[in-house]
């Protein structure tokens, strides 16, 4: 339901959701938002977004159908649009915006973000992210409109971002208000579901494992430097039991069906699956060492392509995290039937998932070499850009 249409439609879209039993969905409560926020430059900025990013889904559904005219025509109406929703944006500033419209200039600059999401334009993401949590900083967190999904949407981007600059997250930054309203948790489940395809609690897993990697590496490397520490050599040791009872715990499968298998539709159950096998890839190669050659990464990896080649096609967003970390350990044939999978994901032109495979393609060179570098390090020479 996060499909974008002109405003003219925004009325039967909630008649829509409302229709297909979305009473609660953060998608309906959107699109009735919006169908009341007309006529002042928040609302001229909000609409050039939405049109903005309607004409960009369009020129990627074009793509898709080889329909290259329409596009290429389309995608320059997206960019059209993108400049008029900035203009706006930048009136309402200029003329101090009351406080009651802080909600549509963010509600704007969400829709600019997913806009360059569907587009790949890693590069300005992290500008808008930047604007966008500052006027969200603005808005009344009582304010059950736009607010909480725009907030839950925030968060779970910024957080990705945090990924690619290997910065230790705070899980709790999922949710980024602390209220009563039940809403906020909800919006913020159904988010990371509808965009991720995996449960908000596979996310924190993914983060609190790549919050451990960080530590037992900054820990490892000061301990290379200090080999007669003791404190460091106690630190290092504390830091793998806990990485090992992570995977411990991940490696249950009874409990990992009790916590995470239940209620889940097939795509958010495929997203969890993938999730926790790059958690496990990520603890036991970064932490304990193990290579792409371990019995157990050979069995970890092709569990992996299998989940990737039952994943319908164009509903692979979610599963970039995932690939990076897995795949840049996949040898001999599984390496192919990686490729294939992220191949088949580039069917928007999203410069995410080539991203990814440039990056996993790059770690089977340097393995082949026998200069093996790791994912990390190739981000970072990146600039550390947008991936999701």
């Amino acid at each position: 339901m996060w499909i974008i249409c002109p405003t003219r439609w925004w009325p039967a879209m909630v008649q829509v959701c409302a229709e297909f039993g979305y009473e609660l969905s953060a998608a309906r409560q959107f699109y009735a938002d919006c169908a009341s926020r007309t006529g002042t430059d928040a609302g001229h900025a909000l609409k050039h977004a939405v049109l903005c990013l309607s004409a960009q889904h369009r020129a990627n559904k074009s793509r898709i159908g080889g329909d290259t005219a329409i596009s290429a025509d389309q995608a320059s109406t997206s960019t059209k649009h993108r400049s008029k929703a900035l203009h706006f944006l930048r009136i309402a500033a200029a003329k101090d915006a009351p406080a009651t419209h802080t909600d549509s200039l963010a509600a704007a600059m969400v829709l600019l973000i997913l806009s360059t999401a569907l587009r790949g334009e890693t590069a300005i993401m992290p500008t808008f992210l930047s604007r966008l949590g500052s006027l969200l900083r603005r808005c009344d967190p009582d304010d059950l409109s736009f607010v909480p999904t725009i907030a839950a949407l925030h968060t779970m981007y910024a957080n990705c971002h945090m990924l690619s600059q290997q910065v230790q997250v705070n899980p709790e930054h999922l949710a980024p208000y602390k209220t009563s309203q039940p809403v906020w948790d909800r919006r913020t489940e159904d988010v990371i579901e509808t965009v991720l395809g995996m449960k908000r609690a596979v996310l924190e897993l993914l983060i609190q494992a790549n919050n451990l990697s960080l530590e037992y590496r900054t820990i490892s490397e000061a301990s290379r430097r200090n080999p007669t520490d003791d404190e460091l050599a106690m630190m290092l040791v504390d830091s793998q039991s806990a990485c090992s009872s992570l995977e411990n715990e991940l490696s249950d499968d009874t409990q990992w069906a009790m916590k995470h298998s239940r209620d889940c539709s097939a795509r958010t159950a495929l997203g969890n699956k993938a999730t926790r096998i790059a958690v496990r890839v990520m603890l036991l190669t970064d932490t304990f060492g193990l290579r792409p050659e371990h019995p157990k990464i050979i069995k970890l990896v092709r569990d992996f392509v299998e989940i990737l080649t039952a994943c319908p096609s164009r509903l692979e967003v979610g599963l970039t995290w995932p690939y990076i970390i897995v795949a840049s350990h996949a040898i001999d044939e599984l390496r192919s039937q990686c490729a294939e999978f992220i191949s088949r994901a580039q069917w928007k032109g999203s410069a995410m998932p080539a991203l990814a495979a440039e990056l996993v393609e790059e770690v089977w060179q340097s393995v082949d070499s026998g200069r093996p570098r790791h994912w990390r390090d190739l981000i970072r020479e990146r600039g550390c850009p947008m991936i999701l």
